[in-house]
């Protein structure tokens, strides 16, 4: 526990804190993440708790209802605004989210689906006569409440026989007075002396089962208030809360910053809601704020000329911070459509095709940085931008760790910008040995999966060299292209027996050198047939000789590539579809300075 933190422990009732959360005077920081349990989980909860087991402690905040230290939110289910928090809310809960949340469905069965989660509405049901007897494990169950009869939750006839009923029902004396009330009653008019046998039997060993079920005393530890502008006692609570969380759901960057800068009246989850607005390309791309929301961080510490590790990120200063934030979004939104260009941009059509989202911060603040320069040198370093794209892409920069890959290139970058006598770029130098120098022996033959950077990026290239459709030549269809095999995969299974080019099996069918974009249709016609006789199907390709070779030559199907295909000679169609493929790549780099060789 960090040194300074008043820390009072002492055992509450379990119920109470339930229903506090319910009535919103427990609420949650907005930082914390969300539900994530389900339906098998609140179960096992539940047994837990009837069997009076310790079910870990819980961590609280006392807080100023009118003066949080962090922006709040009520606790999933509950059904109270946020907005309606800041009058009742006097603690917060730091560590027990997912077992207050789940005990609070359980027992107050809102009848909504708790938004964070896949589960449907839920309800969860006690049988009497098997808790009564002990046999706690078989007592407890949950049905959807789709599938759930009415009369199954209404207090009546069928409750009565059954002797099974919603936990609602037992959640307090006064929910199950209520029930027990109109139980005797139905007991009264049975006759036949029901009622009075019931009182003087089961009555009173129900009632004081239930009654032990209610005084379940719950250990807690509550952190004293963060007085105002206590930055310290701020970043001590932030501390404990992220080493409470780094053996379950950790916390990201961007949740620590958020609780850290919200004193400060910076609300990073408005400005993340408003980023989406903005930005529409960010949620078309799939950003999430947990990732994209350190990528914006990292851009503010770049174009501060901070250190964009992890660590540091979470000292960034509110000082001129929103107004980063607006430059973040904008030149995130350049990237994007930098990056979905298929004329003159990168070429990632769809975000499924993008190699990698870490390059992202870098491109942006290369953006910014290029919008600061004299007209003179924005063309220099237009190009100089696509070098370094492509060059990342290709060498696999920023495939794996990326802090110290992102501060390196944006300050060598920016520095060629600005000085003509400064170095070249390690990024240019790297994709020269590696890629472009002729002894280099680049290949792109094993790729072979959809989620890797070369296959995504042959993919990006395909839409930046006009492929279409064999069948239907449209460009403005280019988002309804899919992935398919040149030779089919199937014809390749009977043909090959022995390795093709250092592949063999899946790998030689499923390489990137033997996939290109076409129609699902077209696909479906060309079936599992030889590239020999689809050729010649009109439904497939047109027939004009001219036509076919500028169509196919898109699809980096050059005159070679075409003949091998024509000859059924798959280890010919490889080295030629890969040759035309590394030439475009090569392309992409006209004009880069090379280093000087050894």
């Amino acid at each position: 526990m960090a040194s300074g933190t008043n820390v009072s422990p002492k055992n509450e009732n379990l119920f109470d804190i339930v229903e506090e959360a319910g009535k919103g005077k427990i609420a949650l920081p907005q930082f914390q993440r969300s539900f994530v349990w389900e339906a098998g989980d609140i179960l096992e909860l539940l047994v837990s708790v009837f069997k009076h087991y310790f079910i870990g402690s819980l961590l609280l905040l006392d807080i100023d209802p009118d003066a949080p230290p962090f922006s709040i939110r009520a606790v999933e289910g509950s059904g109270i605004l946020d907005s309606d928090l800041h009058s009742g809310a006097s603690r917060l809960l730091l560590d027990g989210q997912q077992r207050i949340t789940s005990l609070h469905y359980a027992f107050m069965a809102p009848n909504f689906q708790l938004d964070s989660t896949p589960i449907k509405p839920s309800v969860f049901f006690l049988d009497l006569e098997q808790y009564f007897h002990g046999e706690i494990d078989n007592s407890l169950s949950y049905k959807l409440r789709s599938s759930t009869k009415a009369e199954e939750l209404i207090i009546g006839e069928r409750q009565f026989e059954t002797l099974v009923l919603p936990l609602n029902n037992v959640m307090n004396i006064a929910n199950w007075t209520h029930w027990k009330s109109k139980y005797q009653i139905h007991l009264l008019d049975s006759g036949e002396g029901k009622l009075s046998e019931f009182i003087k039997g089961k009555q009173n060993i129900w009632d004081e089962k239930l009654y032990n079920l209610w005084k379940f005393q719950q250990p807690v530890l509550t952190l004293a208030k963060i007085s105002p502008g206590d930055s310290k006692q701020l970043e001590e609570v932030c501390t404990i809360f992220e080493k409470l969380n780094s053996t379950g759901v950790s916390l990201s960057v961007f949740d620590l910053l958020t609780a850290r800068l919200y004193p400060q009246n910076v609300n990073m989850d408005a400005l993340w809601n408003k980023a989406l607005d903005d930005c529409k390309l960010l949620e078309e791309f799939g950003a999430d704020k947990a990732r994209f929301g350190v990528f914006i961080l990292r851009f503010i510490a770049l174009i501060r000329k901070a250190d964009v590790k992890s660590k540091a990120l979470v000292n960034l200063v509110a000082a001129e911070f929103e107004s980063d934030w607006e430059q973040a979004i904008r030149y995130f939104n350049e990237a994007y459509e930098w990056i979905a260009l298929t004329a003159g941009g990168f070429g990632a059509f769809d975000k499924k095709w993008l190699p990698f989202t870490t390059v992202i911060p870098v491109l942006a603040a290369l953006l910014h940085a290029r919008e600061k320069l004299p007209a003179e040198r924005k063309s220099m370093a237009t190009k100089a931008i696509g070098w370094w794209y492509w060059a990342s892409v290709f060498t696999r920069r920023y495939s794996g760790p990326v802090e110290t890959m992102t501060q390196r290139d944006y300050s060598e970058m920016r520095d060629y910008f600005e000085n003509n006598a400064a170095p070249i770029p390690d990024a240019f130098q790297v994709v020269y040995e590696e890629v472009l120098r002729p002894e280099s022996n680049f290949s792109l033959r094993d790729a072979q999966r959809a989620n890797s950077t070369l296959y995504r990026a042959v993919m990006c290239l395909l839409a930046l060299n006009g492929a279409c459709d064999w069948q239907k030549q449209d460009p403005l269809l280019l988002n309804q292209l899919e992935d398919h095999h040149i030779f089919p995969k199937s014809h390749l299974s009977k043909i090959l027996t022995g390795s093709v080019l250092g592949l063999s099996g899946a790998k030689a069918r499923n390489t990137i050198i033997n996939r290109t974009l076409i129609f699902g249709g077209t696909n479906k016609i060309i079936g599992g047939r030889q590239p020999s006789k689809y050729l010649l199907d009109d439904k497939v390709i047109s027939q004009n000789e001219n036509e076919k070779r500028t169509i196919l030559a898109k699809h980096f199907i050059n005159d070679a590539a075409l003949h091998a295909m024509e000859s059924e000679n798959y280890n010919a169609f490889l080295r030629a579809r890969e040759a035309a493929i590394i030439s475009r790549i090569c392309e992409l780099f006209d004009g880069m300075p090379r280093p000087h060789e050894a």
